[in-house]
């Protein structure tokens, strides 16, 4: 069976790091371009340090793969290396059960996959609204309910994309240069969850059998774990569709093909250019601190934009709170973080638009800004909103990002980034829209 790490991205990856070392090695190549002994020096030293860091983790999702084959969880693109990592730390420490602790504790955090279920929101289209019934419950710890809400998502949405379910043997998973769609990815979820279950079992089962549960046979399901790797699924599929996309549009390739010296030499000019980039972010995270933050004496607790400190996430929400007011949501579609790849600014103003259209936001109180890391800040607001002629307060935290255009994250002070407000409060806004009329 092949690996994730011999994906064509992957191999490219590695093969323009060796031809750069070629490259580097050639002294009357180098003399000839006008490279001078410090640069080669540097370059060299930086090529090092780059192969050194990704090696590790190219073999991450294999890894991961390896460790969770036989419980039901699976590497995917939008999963943190550092959870994949960790978890795979713990496996090897204290074995799979601890692990398994470990993801089902990520997967029923909120906050921690807040990004991952809103985007799983946005995608599922019309199945949103289940999706949406079925995490409630999945946080609220209702596992008998959404477990099997989950199953049936999985099954519809896959349905869709391939004319048959997620379940059917037949279905074809494979997605060229992925890491959801690798034969070590879905493919095998989707064998392990289809297992036949002929008996009525009435003790706990940690894997989400989709005949067990869905026909009565295994009883003892509503548990984190099944729920956690139905929910884990979901968001992998996210990645799986893109990855067919991009498969059927040409966009990835089956083979790799050995990079010309024209694409090195311009690979390792942008990978210098990246390097030092890299190493500005360095310096900005050893010199970051949290800041000593009196709210009502270092910040004010409410005011008009033009009273807070430029450059400050406070000040990038107040704007927001602004532009909600004068309904000018193609400016506050520039203050949300939000996966511009899977959507148009013009669209997501529309969507936020349809949201908040019949909110206003009377006035608002600053309670708490706490800095959680050189690119995150949580604020915390008690906001009076007036929805349909009612008045409604409600306790807020926001939690902004301070990234670069494509929504990656940087260092807060540094020259690419600017703060921009996860988009989840609209959802919880138009609960309470819906809850008065």
């Amino acid at each position: 069976m092949s690996k994730i790490e011999n994906n064509t991205s992957i191999s490219e990856l590695k093969a323009q790091l060796s031809e750069m070392k070629k490259l580097l090695s050639n002294k009357k190549l180098l003399q000839s371009l006008g490279v001078k002994p410090i640069q080669k020096a540097k370059l060299t030293s930086d090529v090092r340090k780059f192969e050194r860091e990704f090696e590790s983790i190219f073999a991450v999702p294999d890894n991961f793969n390896r460790a969770f084959k036989d419980t039901g969880w699976i590497a995917y693109e939008s999963l943190s290396v550092e959870i994949m990592e960790e978890s795979i730390r713990i496996a090897g420490d204290s074995g799979t059960d601890n692990a398994e602790q470990f993801l089902a504790d990520y997967y029923t955090d909120k906050e921690k996959i807040n990004y991952l279920c809103m985007r799983a929101k946005r995608r599922l289209g019309e199945r949103s609204t289940l999706f949406k019934d079925a995490l409630s419950d999945h946080f609220d710890k209702n596992y008998y309910s959404c477990i099997p809400l989950f199953l049936m998502i999985i099954d519809g949405f896959v349905n869709e994309e391939e004319a048959t379910g997620f379940f059917a043997e037949s279905t074809d998973f494979i997605a060229w240069d992925s890491i959801v769609g690798h034969e070590t990815g879905l493919k095998e979820v989707s064998k392990l969850m289809s297992k036949t279950r002929r008996k009525t079992n009435v003790e706990e089962i940690k894997i989400p059998y989709r005949n067990g549960i869905l026909h009565g046979r295994d009883l003892n399901y509503a548990n984190p774990f099944v729920s956690s790797k139905l929910l884990a699924v979901i968001f992998s599929l996210m990645d799986w569709i893109e990855a067919k996309k991009k498969m059927k549009s040409g966009e990835t390739k089956e083979a790799y093909t050995p990079p010309t010296f024209e694409e090195t030499f311009s690979s390792l000019s942008k990978f210098a250019e990246t390097r030092v980039k890299l190493n500005e972010q360095q310096v900005l995270i050893d010199e970051w601190k949290k800041r000593d933050i009196e709210v009502g004496v270092s910040v004010p607790k409410n005011g008009e934009v033009e009273e807070f400190e430029e450059g400050t996430p406070e000040k990038c929400l107040i704007e927001v709170f602004k532009y909600i007011n004068d309904n000018n949501f193609g400016y506050l579609v520039d203050r949300i973080f939000y996966d511009s790849r899977q959507t148009t600014k013009a669209k997501k103003a529309g969507e936020i638009k349809e949201l908040l259209k019949d909110i206003v936001i009377i006035s608002y109180e600053i309670q708490e800004i706490q800095d959680e890391a050189p690119a995150v800040t949580e604020i915390t607001v008690k906001v009076n909103l007036e929805v349909n002629g009612n008045i409604k307060s409600v306790d807020e935290k926001f939690r902004l990002i301070y990234s670069d255009n494509e929504q990656n994250p940087f260092v807060r002070g540094g020259t690419e980034g600017t703060w921009r407000v996860i988009d989840n409060f609209p959802f919880r806004w138009e609960l309470i829209e819906h809850g008065i009329k």
